[in-house]
């Protein structure tokens, strides 16, 4: 769910303008999202805000990059980068490998 993340400032990176409601209302969404879908077992968190998000949605704790590195989801959270991000296609494709991992 793309909850009031993206961006018309004319910038592709950076903090968003409105980060601090934009995360908020992230929070309202992803907590109606999975309360509305009981049989979402995965969310690939796309970017660091996008983490931050959900781990608060779900009351979770645990470092964005270490979950996404280590390949290791957080409860149902999948760290993986943005793919606006400026990194390896290895890099870009480490957290989908994972996921396959865990899908079932």
């Amino acid at each position: 769910a793309l909850a009031n993340m993206l961006r018309d400032d004319g910038h592709v990176t950076g903090t968003l303008p409105n980060r601090r409601e934009a995360v908020a209302y992230g929070v309202k969404v992803t907590r109606f999202v999975c309360g509305h879908m009981p049989a979402l077992r995965r969310i690939v968190c796309l970017g660091h805000e996008a983490w931050e998000v959900a781990s608060a949605a779900l009351c979770l704790e645990g470092d964005w990059k270490a979950h996404r590195d280590a390949g290791e989801p957080l409860g149902p959270l999948v760290a993986a980068f943005h793919p606006a991000a400026r990194v390896s296609l290895e890099a870009m494709s480490g957290p989908w490998q994972a996921l396959q991992r865990y899908a079932a």
